[in-house]
């Protein structure tokens, strides 16, 4: 067997873990946005302008009246009161980890869990990267409410799968601001890129690629984000899979917090293994490998998503995969 099922005590620890997840991430995407930024009262020929300054921008938002002290006390007791709530949220998620640790649930690799989390929090995960190979099957054994054997899940590094197909303008701020590398250097500060690797002091590798062209013929300026960050490097076999649906999952990290993770389609993942096994230059300790993983991917699919590999979703694959 391939893969255990996890108990119901198990499953209802991970569902309030998952809930109480997103109800984070929805107070933490209330600070960013709604509540971002501050207000203040400025003095001006005599009257008190209201205004709202987020990061270098300051707007005003009208003289001292009914309507603008309403929106300064709705402001600031909106802020006070979803500050309060991610405490009280994040306290419940840190009492809850030693007991999702002692009952053998946390399965994300630590640092991959962090690098993940960063990416979430920085709004890059899931629209401008997303995670292929090995590491996506942390999602899909969460989804399932199993546990992969060993064997399949071991990797020392995570592939992230750069989506430049809106340009660069279009990325998230933060990733255009920062780049990949200054990122993942916020998680571990030992993190050093070269080309489209970065790796830390433990030999822990985080590979940027992209889907290579059929034309290729040189760099493409969107390869790097930002200046001295990494290039991403193109993959053949990987355009297709940017066409497919992105399978969004809270997984448990080896810490026992949530670990928010986007990835392929389990199926498509099932079908890129299949085809990476039957290529004839693949290395054959990796081709069993990648069998075995798609054999678990489809599965999980088939048996605990009832997802058809016919599934119109799936056309944009090309038929020797399908």
């Amino acid at each position: 067997m391939d893969f255990n099922e996890i108990d119901l005590d198990g499953r209802r620890r991970i569902v309030d873990m998952t809930q109480i997840h997103d109800a984070l991430a929805h107070v933490r995407a209330d600070l960013d946005h709604r509540f971002a930024g501050s207000m203040r009262w400025v003095s001006r020929n005599g009257t008190d302008y209201l205004y709202r300054k987020f990061k270098a921008s300051e707007k005003s938002l009208g003289p001292r009246s009914l309507k603008t002290e309403e929106a300064d006390r709705l402001f600031r007791d909106g802020r006070d009161e979803a500050k309060a709530r991610e405490a009280r949220l994040k306290k419940q998620l840190d009492q809850a980890a030693p007991i999702l640790r002692a009952s053998n649930l946390g399965r994300v690799p630590v640092i991959t869990a962090k690098i993940l989390r960063r990416l979430a929090r920085d709004g890059v995960l899931g629209r401008d990267l997303i995670v292929v190979g090995t590491n996506a099957l942390y999602a899909y054994e969460a989804h399932a409410g199993v546990q992969i054997r060993a064997g399949h899940l071991a990797t020392g590094d995570v592939d992230l799968l750069f989506d430049a197909r809106r340009g660069l303008r279009f990325c998230s701020e933060e990733l255009r601001q920062e780049g990949l590398l200054r990122i993942l250097q916020r998680v571990d500060r030992s993190f050093t890129g070269q080309g489209y690797r970065a790796s830390n002091n433990d030999g822990f590798y985080v590979d940027l690629i992209r889907p290579e062209s059929r034309h290729e013929v040189a760099t493409n300026p969107a390869d790097r984000i930002v200046d001295d960050d990494l290039v991403a490097t193109p993959v053949l076999g990987l355009d297709w899979l940017l066409s497919v649906p992105k399978f969004e999952q809270v997984a448990v990290g080896e810490d026992g917090l949530p670990v928010p993770m986007a990835v392929i389609d389990p199926r498509a993942f099932a079908l890129q293994k299949a085809w990476l096994a039957r290529r004839p230059d693949r290395d054959p300790i990796k081709k069993v490998r990648d069998q075995a993983q798609s054999d678990v991917a489809a599965e999980l699919a088939a048996r605990y998503f009832g997802m058809d590999m016919d599934d119109p979703v799936l056309t944009g694959l090309p038929k020797a995969l399908r």
